[in-house]
């Protein structure tokens, strides 16, 4: 792959790291129950996170494995701030989205 396009998807995966530190450190507006709503964000959210690593380094171990991570630090981020909650259901919709890439690469192949 061109190093053109390798920079831009990296510049994609530091912009989609950047909104997910944002809307998982925010206040919830609404805070109570999660809706099934917020699981679809999380999992697209993880989904374009790994889909980017992995466009950037064609390895999708790697991807999987640091946009699962991540989510987890976020999850954990969100045990220490007020007004936010951990839940494991979300690391594990985080890791489904994550791992959707791999699914979707061996597909193609």
């Amino acid at each position: 792959m061109k190093r053109g396009k390798v920079l831009i998807y990296f510049l994609l995966t530091i912009i989609i790291l950047d909104i997910i530190l944002y809307y998982s450190v925010v206040p919830l507006l609404i805070p109570g129950e999660p809706s099934f709503m917020d699981k679809i964000k999380h999992f697209s959210a993880y989904f374009l996170l790994s889909f980017f690593i992995f466009m950037s380094t064609k390895n999708f171990k790697l991807a999987i494995f640091l946009a699962g991570t991540y989510g987890m630090l976020m999850e954990a981020l969100q045990f220490t701030i007020p007004f936010r909650n951990f839940s494991l259901l979300d690391i594990l919709v985080n890791f489904l989205g994550a791992a959707l890439v791999l699914f979707l690469g061996l597909f193609k192949r």
